[in-house]
């Protein structure tokens, strides 16, 4: 009991559950902006849409982490193979990285959307359409990549590995629910919703140094006692 207790923070010493973690909690919070700013945009002039009609854009959402689901395993897996076939059948977990990018490019283009279409009153179709999609995506995407990631690397504990990823992401969203409504209230759309999209950029752009090193840092922790558990 007390082992399973430790291990989810014995595991925020291990870089890539680091990386995994804070690119699963920051992706979400891509998704968490859309429920915290949809009702202050949509509720209020010019549009002044209904809670129900609000609630229907939410299907963008859906369709999107269906897309997400539906692209993200295979893709990963097809880019891994590939990788593997190029290095003489040797696999390696950083090899999947690489499916990242279109997502990450995703999530870039649907927060630009949601923020100035927000702060412009653009139509709701393309910030919808588009932009929610685009949330929706990348938050099935992006997490599913980087925590097989993390799981290739540490199968062992898998399991602790979701806690510890679970409680950075919670422990992120409280915070970023707490804040962005002042925020919004004192600055706009604009500036929260892109330095989010900052923060999730910069966190998958670590990925670069990991798709390179990530051996290395395994080799860091192949004497600890998680892989024995």
């Amino acid at each position: 009991m007390a082992l399973d207790l430790w291990i989810p923070w014995k595991l925020f010493a291990f870089p890539i559950v680091e990386l995994a973690a804070f690119i699963v909690s920051w992706s979400c919070s891509s998704f968490l902006t859309l429920n915290l700013t949809q009702s202050q945009n949509f509720a209020a002039p010019p549009y002044e849409y209904s809670s129900q009609t609000i609630g229907f854009f939410n299907f963008a959402i859906l369709v999107g982490a269906l897309i997400g689901l539906a692209t993200a395993g295979p893709l990963s897996d097809y880019v891994s193979a590939r990788a593997t076939k190029r290095n003489r059948g040797i696999r390696e977990p950083e090899m999947r990285l690489v499916a990242m990018i279109p997502y990450v490019l995703i999530m870039m283009l649907g927060n630009f959307v949601v923020a100035f279409g927000y702060e412009q009153k653009w139509s709701w179709k393309p910030i919808v359409i588009i932009g929610f999609t685009c949330a929706g995506i990348q938050v099935a995407a992006l997490p599913a990549i980087l925590t097989t990631y993390a799981v290739d690397s540490y199968k062992p504990v898998a399991g602790s590995l979701m806690v510890a990823i679970t409680v950075n992401k919670n422990v992120w969203g409280y915070g970023f629910a707490e804040f962005i409504t002042p925020w919004i209230i004192k600055s706009g759309f604009v500036p929260p919703i892109m330095t989010n999209m900052s923060l999730i950029t910069f966190f998958c752009l670590m990925a670069i140094p990991f798709y390179f090193f990530g051996k290395t840092f395994r080799r860091w922790s192949r004497n600890s006692s998680v892989h024995k558990l």
